[in-house]
């Protein structure tokens, strides 16, 4: 069976399931994405040619989004058995089905050709829908359905720091009293692992002259997000890898990537909530 053909698009949202499902296949990881392997099987994906595209430490950062995510939602979701999931930027994420507990309400959000790509592999299902628009068409907020008093979490990974200062700033200033009281997770870098990301991609893109991804915006500070609305409150801020370790005890073999960047705080998760 020939290998599928895919568009720019659909390569960009195949990254982290590649990189997942080898991360989960490694006999030596104890953290497991089967849908991501599966996903694999389905597009006749080459394992070989993946581990040569993808080194440890990006396996272990798609990893690490998984881990983190997967921990705080389904602490949310205990306490808020009855609640809504709205994932940003969804691509062929696979967390619902990780994390599901029979009767939360969940969406993918992604772009129209996204979610057109999703829909053959990841169908939807009463509990499980998936929205086709940009994330600034903030239409989409009307199509959520979702009861303040049973909780409602939103939760973006691997997509701020490719957006401009200006559309996150508006994307703050908007989303607090569309949702209040929920809670909000996202994975962003410091203006130091803007810059040494940047650095990477630029070498990566000597070797792959289509390869037009770069870092745009960074938050150093939870002051960086209260100047953007008073109704944003800080739940907690960690270091990249800190539930990787915390939660698995992975024994990571790339310490001294992992080290630097924790140190540095290059790359960290923010969980924030909106008052009411």
């Amino acid at each position: 069976m020939q290998p599928i053909k895919f568009t720019k698009v659909q390569e960009s949202i195949l990254f982290s399931v590649y990189a997942r499902a080898l991360y989960s296949i490694n006999p030596n990881n104890k953290f497991k994405d089967v849908e991501a392997e599966h996903l694999i099987s389905l597009l006749n994906v080459d394992i070989k040619d993946l581990e040569n595209r993808f080194d440890e430490i990006t396996q272990i950062g798609c990893a690490t989004r998984a881990i983190t995510v997967d921990y705080i939602l389904k602490n949310f979701i205990e306490s808020h058995p009855l609640a809504t999931i709205i994932n940003i930027g969804a691509g062929l994420d696979t967390t619902f089905i990780r994390v599901d507990n029979g009767s939360i309400r969940w969406y993918d959000l992604d772009l129209q050709e996204g979610i057109e790509f999703r829909k053959k592999y990841l169908k939807d299902s009463e509990r499980n829908k998936s929205i086709g628009k940009s994330m600034f068409d903030y239409t989409w907020m009307n199509d959520i359905e979702f009861d303040p008093i049973k909780g409602i979490f939103l939760f973006a990974v691997g997509v701020f720091p490719y957006l401009t200062f200006s559309q996150v700033k508006k994307f703050f200033q908007i989303i607090p009293d569309v949702f209040p009281g929920g809670e909000f997770l996202f994975d962003t870098v410091s203006e130091k692992g803007m810059n040494l990301i940047n650095k990477k991609i630029a070498n990566l893109r000597e070797k792959e002259e289509e390869f037009d991804l770069e870092v745009l915006s960074y938050i150093n500070e939870i002051e960086d997000l209260s100047r953007f609305s008073d109704k944003i409150m800080m739940i907690d801020e960690f270091s990249y890898f800190n539930k990787i370790s915390q939660v698995y005890d992975e024994q990571l073999n790339i310490n001294n990537n992992v080290f630097f960047n924790s140190k540095l705080k290059l790359t960290k998760f923010i969980h924030i909530k909106f008052k009411k």
